[in-house]
């Protein structure tokens, strides 16, 4: 592996945690050089970098533990750029009983998936927003963020990730996008249906999935209390106590992000329903703080939500 590789890991996925020489150079240990292999093993089966590092770093065999099924290439989870699962048995207090579901077969054209992903590294807004407009006019909002919006996220940080994107492209992709998905979530906190409050921890920049997640919520008649990034972990928790949601998302694709509010989340979850997403998070540590896990493709974790706390208020 390049040096360059396992930097981007350590600082994207918290994959690696080396300790300094007294000259600055960085150490692996044993466990480490496990993950890393674990890692190229689940991207070689076609599994995204996002959750391959995930299932590295809860354990190099969990992808073969009972409860988990086979990881296959080809289904985007939520809150994060490019984790895929499939097949795991949905457990009982996720208020689903049965498998995530196939990939979507509303199908997006290739040629328009690599139309915006060309469009967004030539930083040509125009060209980016038709295609985006006409995905719109064309599919189910599911699709479009499933088959179109996801999969761009996942290829484009999978190539910032290599060093084949610019921190420039990157940046004016995400901000394009972003701004796209929050104009669709106009008035997404109206209504009267529960409330979900979506929040990032301090220090997780990365909220497109979040905002995704926001939008299915809000067509399955959901109100959203959108934070997005970098919110600290005080003020979720007076903010819900102002509000008082059904159920509190945070979401972060970096583990430290959750480690660092642990005991903050284990308060919150005393008095509200706390979910949390992305590629920082595991089963292993919402256990621990007495979260919950989403998981699986968004549409999936918004019907397991939505199932749950329905059940809950009935």
């Amino acid at each position: 592996m390049s040096p360059g590789t396992l930097r981007a890991w350590e600082r994207r996925y918290g994959l690696l945690e080396p300790i300094r020489s007294e000259s600055g150079y960085r150490l692996y240990t044993v466990e480490d050089e496990a993950r890393v292999r674990e890692l190229t093993r689940l991207r070689d089966e076609g599994v995204a970098t996002a959750e391959a590092a995930r299932l590295a770093r809860e354990d190099p065999h969990l992808a073969e533990q009972d409860g988990y099924g086979t990881v296959t290439a080809g289904q985007a989870a939520p809150f994060q750029t490019g984790a895929r699962v499939a097949g795991r048995a949905a457990s009982s207090d996720e208020g689903a009983g049965a498998s995530a579901p196939a990939p979507l077969r509303d199908p997006v054209l290739i040629d328009d998936l690599g139309a915006l992903s060309t469009a967004l590294d030539r930083f040509d807004e125009r060209t980016a927003n038709e295609v985006l407009d006409r995905a719109l006019a064309e599919l189910s909002l599911t699709a479009f963020l499933e088959s179109l919006v996801m999969p761009c996220l996942r290829d484009l940080g999978e190539r910032w990730c290599q060093g084949e994107v610019t921190l420039a492209q990157e940046h004016f992709a995400s901000n394009l996008l972003r701004g796209r998905l929050l104009g669709i979530g106009r008035g997404w906190g109206s209504g009267h249906g529960p409330l979900a409050m979506l929040a990032c921890p301090s220090g997780e920049r990365h909220d497109l999935g979040l905002i995704s997640f926001g939008l299915l919520l809000k067509e399955r008649g959901w109100r959203v209390a959108f934070f997005g990034q970098d919110t600290p972990a005080f003020t979720i928790a007076e903010t819900a106590e102002i509000l008082e949601p059904a159920a509190i998302v945070i979401s972060a694709i970096d583990p430290r992000r959750f480690r660092g509010i642990a005991s903050d989340v284990t308060k919150l979850a005393a008095d509200f329903e706390v979910y949390l997403a992305g590629a920082g998070t595991s089963r292993r540590f919402a256990e621990r703080v007495g979260a919950n896990v989403l998981e699986g493709e968004l549409s999936y974790a918004a019907d397991c939500l939505d199932t749950r706390v329905a059940a809950r208020v009935s």
